[in-house]
């Protein structure tokens, strides 16, 4: 039930409080961050610090969205409220008091109100009321101006009292001619009143005019029984249109830290330090509108304006700062300044201003790059790596720099690449690839050189953001077409369930790359296989039957033997020692594949195969397989043949 009393209490003020700030020329769908201020203070205008306000926006675009923030040794808590409408929204506030103030008893209370500008609200509080007293008299003066577009004054008070939680407040009056209150209560630990004062005076009457109202305020429990509190309360409307004083806010200068070409950074002028509170009655309030404009890369992302209350500090200016030179930025933000009288909505425009200069150094990123040619790269165009070189971009500055590394080659390739920030103060790596490939390689008019089949590429990478103009890089690369792939391998006969005498082993020569692949679970062999077909016993050895490709899929290489009982050098291979006709051969059968045939049989240790593999395209390659050894691949009854060879693929490119 208490809770009922208070929420439906307090929507009754929360009404009285919303009002429109639209103006009728404006979209309904504009929204501006809003500035709201809260004033905790006691009924002697003693501020109240420590209090901590949560506070959630609960209407309008971002809701619902809050924060928590106490208020400062002033009593005044500052909030930044977002995307308010420009029709209005509404802010809940949960308030509660300091635990180390005489109001720690003073339970959390609520309240709503609305917004749409900058808004100041005033939370004002009395001595605590012990329970039982019944002779409280206090005064509250309301001002109003006729003349204002608010044409009333309102005051409210807090009065908290030590008695158990639900009493409920009455008054013997409410109203008498252009004043009136309203009550509101509260309780939770304790029971509170708010009493709003209104005044109104009718438009003609004349300044200086005093009107005075009494009633009584009595608390009882539940509403029945003897008055537990009672206020004897006196409502003092005066009528003024009086203006506050225009304070005398000496002009300042702020020097900025330095802030970086590229980039937009917030700079924080304090104004809270530079600049002394306003000494003014509670009633005044202080608005500063900046009238200057703005030089191209600043902006104000709290808005134009900013309003001090009496004995405030001021709020620090924050400011956008998106350079676009290296020239130091020179401004005076001129603030016009306006003062307000609170209670009865008085303005008065000063014939002063607020002057901030501002200095704000602007310094760029200063880089270097480390070498302006890389090694030559070597790579073999069968092959699908190359040798790798590197270069450095070094930000020797302090700002973050932003580079764009492209190659303008297809030849190579840099990584990273693209746009790279790189840190104020450090070093990034970039790693160089030769991507040559061997249709590049067949395209390159430049004349073949050395016995490997060299031919040498050239290509700039375009470094922009590192000076002015951009900065080339020539990267080097050498492809060659002699570049053999070796490989060892020991053959067998394998025998899985269901599969007795199967050569299920094999090595696959893949188109067109130096690869060599050994495959020991394909049933059946796929082109470009190189298998035993059948391992003979003859004497105290086997023959050795060579086949290739897969079974009915046609033709994809023959064989020719063109040595017998060959060695190879000690500590070198098949690819460094091979029959001095072997090139020959090689010419001979690729230009006519029929010398050669799909299968080779009575092979034996020692003898060089010439195999030449003819691929999807029709192009031919060829590989010589050395039969190093054939017999048995280990002692005893589960011994199987097998034959041992060196295979070097592809042969004699050129």
């Amino acid at each position: 039930m208490k809770r009922s009393l208070r929420t439906l209490l307090f929507g009754v003020v929360a009404v009285l409080l919303f009002a429109s700030c639209q103006n009728a020329t404006q979209p309904t769908d504009l929204s501006a961050d809003r500035t709201m201020t809260l004033s905790v203070r006691s009924s002697k205008n003693e501020p109240i610090a420590d209090a901590t306000i949560d506070w959630t926006k609960i209407t309008g675009p971002s809701a619902p969205i809050g924060s928590v923030t106490t208020t400062g040794a002033d009593g005044y808590a500052r909030f930044v409220v977002p995307n308010v409408s420009t029709v209005r929204d509404s802010v809940r506030l949960m308030v509660t008091m300091p635990p180390s103030s005489v109001y720690a008893t003073v339970g959390p209370f609520n309240f709503t109100t609305a917004v749409c500008s900058d808004t100041t609200i005033t939370v004002n509080f009395t001595p605590i009321v012990p329970c039982g007293t019944i002779t409280i008299v206090d005064t509250i003066s309301v001002d109003a101006c006729p003349t204002t577009s608010s044409s009333g004054g309102r005051q409210c008070r807090y009065y908290p009292t030590s008695c158990a939680g639900g009493l409920v407040f009455t008054a013997t009056d409410s109203s008498a001619d252009a004043i009136s209150i309203e009550l509101a209560s509260s309780g939770q630990t304790t029971s509170m009143v708010q009493v709003c004062a209104s005044y109104r005076p009718a438009s003609s009457t004349p300044s200086g005019t005093t009107e005075t109202f009494t009633t009584a305020i009595e608390g009882r429990a539940a509403g029945t029984g003897p008055a537990l509190v009672r206020i004897n309360l006196v409502v003092i409307g005066r009528t003024t249109c009086d203006v506050c004083p225009c304070p005398t806010v000496p002009p300042i200068a702020y020097t900025a830290d330095t802030v970086c070409l590229g980039t937009t950074t917030t700079i924080t002028v304090p104004l809270d330090k530079l600049v002394a509170p306003i000494a003014s009655s509670s009633d005044c309030e202080t608005e500063f509108r900046l009238i200057s404009s703005l030089p191209s890369g600043l902006a104000l992302p709290s808005g134009s304006s900013f309003v001090v209350q009496s004995k405030q500090i001021f709020p620090p200016l924050e400011v956008d700062v998106e350079p676009v030179s290296t020239a130091p930025i020179t401004t005076t933000l001129v603030y016009e300044i306006r003062t307000r009288k609170r209670s009865t909505g008085v303005e008065s425009v000063c014939s002063e201003r607020f002057n901030v200069d501002l200095f704000i150094p602007v310094i760029t990123g200063q880089c270097a790059v480390s070498r302006f040619t890389t090694d030559t790269l070597q790579k073999c165009v069968y092959s699908d790596s190359s040798s790798q070189d590197t270069f450095s971009i070094i930000n020797t500055g302090a700002c973050a720099i932003t580079v764009t590394v492209t190659p303008n080659s297809p030849y190579f390739a840099v990584q990273p690449q693209g746009t790279v920030t790189i840190p104020a103060r450090s070093r990034k790596t970039f790693t160089v690839t030769f991507n040559a490939t061997k249709s590049d390689w067949d395209a390159n008019p430049a004349p073949i050189t050395g016995a490997r089949g060299e031919k040498y590429f050239t290509g700039p990478i375009r470094i922009d953001g590192c000076a002015p103009n951009p900065t080339f890089i020539t990267s080097r690369g050498e492809a060659y077409v002699q570049c053999n792939a070796f490989k060892y391998q020991c053959l067998r006969q394998f025998r899985p369930p269901g599969f007795p005498n199967t050569y299920a082993e094999s090595i696959q020569l893949i188109e067109d790359k130096t690869t060599i692949v050994y495959q020991n679970d394909n049933q059946r062999f796929q082109q470009y296989d190189v298998f035993v077909k059948s391992l003979t016993p003859n004497g105290g050895t086997f023959d050795v039957e060579l086949a290739s490709g897969a079974a009915g899929a046609g033709t994809f290489g023959v064989f020719r033997k063109i040595a017998s009982g060959f060695t190879v050098d000690p500590g070198q291979s098949i690819c460094d020692t091979y029959p001095l006709n072997a090139t020959a051969e090689c010419t001979s059968m690729k230009s006519d594949p029929s010398q050669g045939t799909p299968t080779l049989g009575g092979l034996r240790a020692g003898d060089v195969v010439l195999y030449v593999k003819i691929g999807s395209s029709g192009s031919v390659q060829c590989a010589l397989i050395w039969l190093q050894s054939v017999g048995l691949d280990r002692p005893g009854a589960n011994a199987l043949p097998q034959v041992c060879i060196e295979l070097c693929y592809p042969m004699f490119t050129l």
